[in-house]
């Protein structure tokens, strides 16, 4: 059985969870696509966030921990289990002058930018005053360069919006973790994992 995860901070937040549930993932530091386990048959797929939903699609891996943003934005329809593995939100987030403020308080027409496009229309639907535009890569720095003025995007602690000037106008929907399981998954290993995460 395959279990992908998201690569980077998530897949460091994974490892200290499993390890304290007494499964070893191998050779974490070095640069392989699938890492072995101490449990039988039972590998570790750490990959972009966005490659999850193209595995998980095609019948590849089994299973997936990805974030309630990725299962919105992607109209995912898998079965899942709601797991306490990470927790933030998605923030409206602006450069930290009146302006801004003024023009978002004001109902004026803004535009924001961010990589959840499909997530952030849901939320905003009733209010004809946003527009939503697709932007990838580092949304943050995309304020600090003047191509944007707001961004809707993911915040956990909150340090970087401090850190470089920004704002958090609004929190908007919290994010949460699950657990999604594809169609071919055997019963026991469906099992196996959702004993893994009960009571986490």
């Amino acid at each position: 059985m395959i279990l992908s995860v998201p690569k980077g901070r998530i897949f460091e937040i994974i490892y200290n969870f499993f390890k304290k549930k007494k499964i070893k993932i191998f050779n974490k530091k070095k640069r392989k696509l699938l890492f072995k386990t101490n449990k039988k048959n039972f590998l570790i797929a750490p990959m972009k966030n966005n490659d999850i939903g193209f595995y998980m699609k095609n019948n590849k891996v089994e299973a997936s921990i990805i974030g309630s943003d990725m299962y919105e934005e992607n109209n995912m329809s898998y079965k899942k289990i709601k797991i306490n593995i990470f927790k933030c939100r998605l923030s409206l987030i602006s450069k930290n002058n009146f302006e801004c403020f003024k023009n978002y308080y004001s109902n004026k027409k803004i535009i924001v930018y961010t990589k959840y496009k499909n997530f952030s229309n849901k939320i905003f639907k009733r209010n004809k005053n946003i527009i939503i535009k697709k932007l990838t890569g580092n949304l943050e720095i995309s304020i600090k360069l003047g191509i944007c003025d707001f961004i809707a995007d993911i915040i956990e602690t909150g340090n970087t919006i401090i850190e470089n000037n920004l704002y958090e106008l609004e929190k908007l929907k919290k994010i949460y973790s699950y657990i999604i399981f594809n169609k071919k998954i055997k019963n026991n290993d469906f099992i196996f994992l959702k004993n893994i995460f009960k009571n986490d």
